[in-house]
C-alpha cells in the first residue's frame, strides 16, 4: 500500500518542532523576593583539586543571576571548613561575575572550601562549595652505623621541604633531626648484638616513614 504524503500543515509543524529543539536554552527570569531581591547562584572551582602542602592553588567563584549580571567590584569571601567551624581564607572581587583567590597556606587534609557572595541591594547572597585535597610529601628514612659505632639516620623528602621534627630508634629513643640528619651512639653493643630500626614521625609537610632494620655486632 502506498503511503499518503504528509500534509503541508503537518510538515510545517514538524519543521517548527525540530527547530525549537535546536534553539539555545535561556534562563528563566525569576521574581524578586519580599525584599525586592533577585536570586543569585555561586559556583566554585579549583585550579588543582589535589595539591601538596605549600603548593599554590587558585579558587574561582562564578556568580550569576538570571535577572542580570552581577556588578563588578563586589566581594566574594573564601572559607575553609564546615559552616560552624569555617576559617576565612581571603577575599576576591567580582569582575564579569568572576572572583578569584590564591593561597599556598592550606594544611594537609581533605578540606571543604566555600565561596560566599554576600549579595547587594539587587541580588540575594549565595554560596558554593568544593572539596580540596592537600597531601604531605612521601619520605625515605635510612639508617647506617659507622665503624665507630655511631648510628646515622637520614630522612629525605620526595619533593617537599627538608624534613624536621623527631624520629624514634628502638633502644635509643627519640632523636631530633638537624637538616634531615641525626646521629647517636649505638646502645648496649658491648654486651650483645643490637637490632636497630628508625621511625620518622613526620611533620606538617612530610609523611612518616621507616628505615630498614640493621644488625650491629658487639662493640670491640
Amino acid at each position: 500500500m502506498l503511503r499518503q504524503p504528509a500534509s503541508p500543515a503537518r510538515s510545517v509543524l514538524l519543521v517548527f518542532a525540530a527547530s525549537m529543539l535546536l534553539l539555545p536554552r535561556t534562563q528563566a527570569i525569576e521574581e524578586p523576593d519580599a525584599q525586592g531581591l533577585f536570586p543569585s547562584d555561586t559556583t566554585i572551582s579549583s585550579s588543582a583539586p589535589s595539591t601538596f602542602v605549600g603548593q599554590a592553588v587558585t579558587f574561582t567563584a562564578n556568580v550569576n543571576s538570571p535577572n542580570g549580571p552581577i556588578p563588578d567590584g563586589e566581594t566574594v569571601v573564601f572559607y575553609q571548613g564546615h559552616l560552624l567551624t569555617e576559617i576565612e581564607l581571603g577575599t576576591g572581587i567580582t569582575a564579569g561575575g568572576v572572583a578569584t583567590f590564591t593561597t599556598s597556606a592550606l594544611p594537609a587534609g581533605d578540606h571543604t572550601i566555600a565561596a560566599r557572595y554576600g549579595g547587594d541591594a539587587t541580588f540575594m547572597a549565595s554560596h558554593g562549595t568544593l572539596k580540596q585535597l592537600v597531601s604531605r610529601y612521601a619520605t625515605t628514612t635510612t639508617l647506617t652505623v659507622g665503624n665507630n659505632f655511631i648510628l646515622t639516620a637520614t630522612v629525605t623528602s620526595e619533593g617537599g621541604p627538608v624534613p624536621t621534627g623527631q624520629l624514634f630508634v628502638n633502644g635509643v629513643g627519640y632523636l631530633t633531626l638537624n637538616e634531615g640528619v641525626v646521629q647517636a651512639p649505638v646502645p648496649n653493643c658491648h654486651s650483645h648484638n643490637v637490632h636497630l630500626r628508625a621511625k620518622y614521625l613526620g611533620d606538617a609537610a612530610n609523611e612518616r616513614s621507616y628505615s630498614n632494620q640493621i644488625k650491629v655486632g658487639r662493640c670491640v
